[in-house]
């Protein structure tokens, strides 16, 4: 799956355009991070559980995986931070054509990052899911036949 968006209108995003679209990015990242939180948590009170699933070595890449991707949304959330901080140059009325084009380029990078982190963080919410779904479902059905 190409998860690289189509960054070539990028050249005629306007001021506007870039921070509204830095604001989103905010707000998607700073969501995710609570539900990356809320998985944690979540892992923490059944972990003696998945622990001593038969799939322990699936269940503990799934585990390691929310660490990597809980370090890059934060990384990604400051980079979004000094993004919309340098906006700066595109709206201070100085001509920087230099600058404005490498503002512009940042800009693109953190696109494809940002699309790329979204699909990682995706799969791995329906993978953490699956997880606690099946847990779930084993111990309804062997308290049912308790």
């Amino acid at each position: 799956m190409d998860t690289t968006p189509n960054i070539k209108y990028i050249e005629w995003f306007s001021a506007e355009d870039m921070h509204l679209t830095t604001k989103h990015w905010s707000s998607e990242l700073n969501f995710i991070e609570d539900e990356q939180y809320f998985f944690e948590e979540l892992i923490v009170s059944y972990t003696k559980d998945l622990i001593n699933l038969d799939e322990f070595s699936k269940n503990k890449k799934i585990v390691e995986k929310l660490g990597e991707l809980i370090r890059d949304n934060q990384e990604l959330i400051d980079l979004v931070k000094n993004h919309q901080n340098g906006l700066e140059i595109l709206v201070d009325g100085i001509d920087q054509p230099e600058e404005e084009k490498r503002y512009k380029e940042i800009h693109k990078k953190l696109m494809i990052k940002i699309n790329k982190h979204l699909v990682s963080h995706k799969e791995l919410k329906t993978q953490l899911f699956s997880v606690i779904k099946g847990y779930l479902k084993n111990t309804a059905s062997k308290k049912l036949h308790e």
